[in-house]
């Protein structure tokens, strides 16, 4: 192997001696190359630098449209302006506005490049940073301000009144009472969780746009467009320049482009806030002088450099192989190829390492910053980690000494709003309630925000003092949380409190309390604060004392044992009494042993046997004792087991039949937005939480992780075989938004989506 590395090397060295003497031969030839090349090289600065300008102004425009947006998000939450807009009495109203002015200024003071302008159609009122009155008050101060440059008073009402229920940006001189005239970058919007139209305000949030001129007053002859998706300007900056034709901007590689009559390079950036495009224009011409300079450079100096650099290689490279033979001795021999030769070899190696170490340090980033919401999760789950408890807590300064601990869950019912609201406003709402629960709960008590699945669980770590204080107040805290959410968003809010608990180790079964009683106020439909009992229970709802149950019910069925069947849930209904379980617990869980046996045997149901079980299940709702409902459900049982039903006597089967449905439903519905735990449930008519149980002990993957896998795997099949833009498979593949499908993309393959697509090319 040495001998063969070392002809390798004395071969790579001769081939360099020969092309040093293959040079010299055709000099002219090298001088034009080199011409080509220059130009060639001049390309991509202007490219380059193009892209460096491009990428500042970017930043420096979406980073203030964010900022923009955010601002306005906070408004939109502020109670001031919501009760303003609700307040019809002359006296309450303009207290409440001086309030609200007293607001935007206070906020002008963080934000100062920022211009707010709020405006109550109702009352014909504006309020601004700087004063407030009445429409027609503030314009003809912005009137004389500008010196009598104004819009018409009417264009303006217009644009200020303008429907924005669907919130944009757009560009203006007039709407900001601080810089009348100036033109401006405006997110205008309506508050969505206000129902009455004439009771509704809009908010117009905007700032200057001075800074671009400033970034392109060093950059002469430059113009920056601002386009739409179809390439349309929508504004431009620096030297101006007339076009009637749209921008290639859906055509990045487009960089050649005829305007007005001249030739320009032109580069393109997407914006991920707007949708916009924003586009820098430079003309050819600009850089036509350097070009003629450097074919002059290179006349005079290639002869020369050819001579000395000939001697030069030969003797460098040769040197420089020295160190190139110590690497190859670390280099694993799994690495080493007789195919090629060592600098080959190397570039392998750096790359395999390269990966290596953005593989770990990725890994390390995503533990260290999940690694306490992964712990306490574990806990409300049940689950240990394989290390040492103490590691843990003392790695995290966790101290769980003289505590007493409570377990707070909140879920917003999907009920109380509409599908189209769940669509439009879903993202808000989690914002909401993240955000307003963190704020109320922060200040008083200390805890951790757990997000499982759709609960939003809230773990209290209490001293003594504080312990006191949560006896006091902490109930109270969460009845305001749930008053909140009823009064400003008209949603129903499940909160369920556990009871204090000082073993730490009790987190499960006290969580598992939680979730059981939340169940039990959801079917009754009953929103509100409730705190779990402080008996301790056996638990009535065991998975094995189910499982049993409906194991011999299901075989008493297949096997047409009616005697048995009715015994069994006899027994099972009994079982549920002993723990003085209300009458809707008990028969919710009948009805649950009863739906093992339908679901089996749903696809062999004809529509008449269909019809038949439904009519027994609908009387038995209107029983007003269990001996009634027993009777009602013991004719059901004896229909059944007249039928002859394709049913399985095997718990395992039977769950791998649900599994089976569950994952032919989401590659169907994949695409669809809505797709989720309860769709899926409602569709193989079970609860969520039963059903996500059966997946994961099956499967070893949560639900909606799954569903996640799924649509990702869709999505690279189409970056692998398509040329649709990202943002819009995102969309197809369904996820709602193209942030959240970018998010889970780079998680599931440690890649973008867009890197993806240029690897596998």
């Amino acid at each position: 192997m040495k001998n063969l590395r070392l002809t390798r090397t004395k071969t790579v060295l001769l081939q360099w001696i020969m092309t040093c003497i293959i040079i010299l031969l055709i000099p002219f030839v090298t001088i034009i190359v080199n011409y080509c090349i220059s130009r060639k090289i001049i390309n991509e600065q202007v490219k380059n630098s193009s892209n460096i300008i491009l990428s500042h102004m970017q930043k420096a425009i979406d980073g203030k449209l964010q900022s923009i947006r955010n601002l306005s998000y906070l408004l939109l939450l502020d109670d001031n302006f919501i009760n303003l807009s609700n307040a019809w009495g002359s006296d309450e109203f303009f207290d409440l506005a001086q309030t609200c002015y007293d607001k935007l200024n206070s906020y002008n003071y963080v934000y100062n490049d920022i211009n707010i302008l709020v405006y109550y159609p109702y009352k014909d009122y504006v309020i601004t940073t700087g004063v407030s009155n009445t429409s027609a008050s503030i314009y003809n101060s912005m009137y004389y301000a500008s010196q009598k440059n104004m819009t018409s008073y009417d264009n303006w009402i217009s644009l200020i009144g303008n429907d924005y229920s669907k919130a944009s940006y757009f560009f203006s001189e007039y709407c900001s009472y601080k810089n009348t005239g100036k033109n401006s970058v405006v997110f205008g919007c309506t508050n969505p969780f206000i129902y009455r139209d004439e009771a509704n305000y809009n908010l117009l949030v905007s700032s200057p746009v001075d800074f671009i001129e400033d970034d392109l007053a060093d950059l002469p002859e430059r113009t920056f467009f601002i386009c739409d998706r179809n390439g349309n300007p929508i504004s431009q900056f620096g030297t101006r320049i007339e076009s009637s034709e749209p921008l290639p901007v859906m055509d990045p590689e487009t960089s050649n482009v005829t305007l007005n009559g001249e030739n320009y390079f032109c580069y393109y950036a997407p914006s991920p806030v707007t949708g916009w495009f924003y586009v820098l224009c430079t003309p050819r011409t600009l850089y036509l002088h350097d070009s003629l300079l450097m074919r002059n450079v290179t006349l005079a100096s290639a002869i020369i450099s050819l001579l000395i650099g000939v001697a030069m290689v030969i003797y460098t490279q040769y040197r420089n192989y020295r160190p190139v033979k110590r690497i190859m001795n670390i280099i694993p021999t799994s690495i080493k190829s007789d195919e090629k030769n060592e600098f080959q070899q190397i570039e392998l190696y750096h790359g395999e390492m390269h990966r290596l170490n953005l593989f770990m340090q990725n890994k390390l980033n995503n533990i260290s910053k999940n690694v306490r919401e992964l712990y306490f999760y574990s806990k409300l789950k049940g689950v240990n980690f394989h290390i040492q408890e103490n590691d843990i807590t003392n790695t995290m300064s966790l101290d769980f000494s003289d505590k007493h601990f409570v377990i707070a869950s909140i879920y917003a019912d999907s009920h109380s709003f509409s599908q189209d609201d769940i669509m439009k406003n879903w993202e808000l709402l989690q914002f909401a309630v993240n955000n307003v629960s963190d704020e109320i709960l922060q200040d008083h008590f200390p805890h951790e925000h757990i997000q499982d699945e759709f609960f939003h669980v809230f773990f209290f770590i209490l001293d003594k003092n504080q312990f006191e204080e949560w006896n006091r107040s902490g109930p109270g805290l969460l009845e305001d949380i749930f008053k909140f959410f009823k009064s400003q968003f008209h949603i129903d809010l499940f909160i369920t409190v556990s009871q204090a608990f000082e073993n730490f180790e009790q987190t499960a079964s006290v969580y598992a309390d939680v979730i059981t009683a939340f169940e039990e106020y959801y079917a009754k439909k009953q929103p509100g604060v409730y705190t779990t009992s402080p008996s301790k229970k056996a638990p009535v709802f065991s998975d094995t004392k189910f499982s049993e149950y409906s194991r011999d019910i299901n075989l008493a069925v297949f096997q047409h044992d009616y005697d048995k069947a009715a015994a069994s849930v006899h027994s099972y209904i009994g079982y549920l009494q002993q723990y003085n379980c209300s009458k809707i617990i008990v028969r919710y869980n009948v009805y649950s042993l009863i739906a093992t046996i339908l679901m089996d045997s749903g696809d062999y149901i004809s529509q008449t046997t269909r019809d038949t079980i439904e009519s027994y299940l609908s009387n038995s709702l209107n029983c007003n004792t269990l001996e009634e409902y027993e009777s009602h459900i013991n004719q059901l049982l004896h229909y059944l087991c007249d039928q002859n039903l394709n049913i399985t006597d095997n718990i395992q089967d039977r769950e791998n039949q649900l599994v089976k449905k569950i994952k032919n439903y989401v590659e169907n519905y994949y695409s669809d937005y809505s797709l989720n735990v309860t769709s899926v449930a409602e569709a193989v008519n079970l609860s969520p939480n039963y059903m996500s149980k059966i997946f994961k002990n099956n499967t070893k993957e949560g639900l909606l992780s799954y569903i996640n896998n799924v649509r990702i795997n869709h999505a690279k099949e189409l970056l692998r075989t398509t040329n649709i833009n990202v943002d819009e498979i995102a969309l197809m593949v369904g996820f709602s938004n193209t942030r959240s499908f970018r998010r889970n993309f780079q998680n599931l393959t440690g890649i973008t989506a867009t890197d993806y697509r240029n690897g596998v090319r």
